[in-house]
């Protein structure tokens, strides 16, 4: 397989494994905060200003974030395995497909969470939380997978002699 970059998937991986999570945060944070003025998981809109909210600090939030981000890992290496078995490129219906394979995955995900700690344990954040998550995913999908790929063997070019 000949293809125009020597690692076209690598892009797509690390920023599936990086930026997936902030992303999806921070869409949350402008959909909650800045549309609707609710409080959000970072921000808070409280006597017309915005205000950061309190327990970020704290070892159980960041033990979490940590747990996200190893099921996170998982899911950016299985959908990055599939971009390359089905060679997807920078088209809308590849990203499309990598964004549903992603919510697939998140609510696998949920579904585990919850059946190990209950329902309450993403605090009301199932649905919201996967399409945030599958956006992301769409998003940096579009920005990061290959433009150009092909199957066709690199063929060199001969000039043959003119016979007369």
């Amino acid at each position: 397989m000949y293809l125009t970059q020597e690692k076209p998937y690598r892009p797509l991986l690390i920023a599936l494994i990086f930026l997936t999570l902030p992303l999806a945060l921070l869409l949350h944070e402008i959909i909650t905060v800045g549309l609707f003025r609710h409080s959000g998981l970072l921000l808070t809109f409280q006597d017309g200003q915005l205000r950061q909210v309190a327990g970020w600090d704290d070892a159980i939030v960041w033990f979490i974030c940590g747990v996200f981000g190893f099921f996170n890992l998982m899911i950016a290496g299985g959908l990055t395995k599939l971009a390359y078995k089905k060679m997807m490129r920078r088209h809308f219906r590849y990203a499309l497909f990598l964004s549903g394979a992603a919510a697939c995955a998140a609510a696998l995900v949920v579904i585990i969470l919850e059946s190990l700690l209950g329902s309450a344990a993403l605090g009301g954040m199932r649905q919201g939380g996967i399409f945030l998550y599958a956006l992301s995913v769409w998003i940096l999908a579009m920005l990061t997978l290959p433009r150009q790929l092909t199957r066709a063997q690199e063929q060199p070019i001969i000039f043959h002699k003119m016979k007369r």
